[in-house]
């Protein structure tokens, strides 16, 4: 009997690598970010899709600058206005 050369050898199922690129390639960014914005960024939680976090500043300059740098690429963030309670999953958080 003599193998086939046309066989194949199963290997085990390995997940796509873009899950972990994608952390990687945003978590620079949000290290850029909170650099750059550590002094009006009190709390800043990013948890998968869902960003939680305290502006202390009244310039609005400052504030369209953040949103702004926050989307990058094709990612976009819907983005609350700034207010003294927020529902954040399925939590609502008073100030």
């Amino acid at each position: 009997m003599t193998p086939s050369s046309n066989r194949r050898v199963a290997s085990p199922c390995v997940p796509p690598p873009i899950c972990a690129l994608a952390t990687i390639y945003y978590g620079i960014r949000e290290n850029l970010l909170l650099n750059h914005y550590a002094f009006n960024l009190l709390i800043f939680v990013w948890y998968i899709d869902a960003i939680f976090g305290t502006w202390d500043d009244d310039d609005s300059t400052e504030w369209i600058m953040f949103k702004e740098d926050l989307n990058i690429d094709d990612l976009s963030w819907e983005i609350e206005p700034l207010a003294d309670s927020v529902n954040c999953l399925d939590m609502v958080v008073s100030i």
